[in-house]
């Protein structure tokens, strides 16, 4: 993958790491599940450490031309960025089942994106290749993870 492009992909990626941070803040808010407010807090906790993850990522190789080992980049930590997702929600209240549905849709295009990144990375840029993985296999579980909250929900 170009760098250019790479950038690029890095650049929509983080997009959806912060629309993800956003939208879990905000439903977690006004969920009147505890048990589902949890979920979502979760869910917001792990968008913002992977966007954390993707900046760090996007730095290097914007400033550096290569990338971050995944290696290195598990081991390396970020202070969080200022709460600027954080927005009022006026609603007292969420329809847990709809906001899951949107937690699930979203998940799913997330994974496309990176399926999508993964199949333009060049097989000799390994550490690129790394990246996108990691971060399907995130997704993938979050995805499971409101399936099981659907169901729950669902049979309540």
């Amino acid at each position: 993958m170009e760098q250019v492009n790479a950038l690029e992909v890095l650049r929509e990626a983080m997009k959806l790491e912060r629309e993800g941070v956003k939208f879990y803040r905000r439903v977690a808010k006004c969920s009147r599940n505890k048990s589902s407010a949890e979920v979502f807090r979760k869910l917001a906790d792990d968008e913002l450490q992977h966007l954390e993850k993707l900046e760090l990522v996007y730095d290097n190789l914007a400033e550096n031309n290569e990338w971050l080992v995944m290696k290195d980049l598990m081991e390396t930590r970020r202070e969080s960025p200022p709460e600027v997702f954080d927005e009022d929600f006026h609603d007292d209240e969420v329809d847990e089942l709809s906001a899951v549905d949107m937690g699930i849709k979203a998940e799913e295009e997330s994974i496309e994106h990176y399926k999508s990144a993964l199949r333009e990375c060049d097989l000799s840029d390994e550490e690129g290749c790394e990246i996108f993985k990691w971060l399907i296999d995130f997704e993938a579980t979050h995805l499971r993870i409101l399936k099981d909250l659907r169901r729950e929900l669902s049979s309540s």
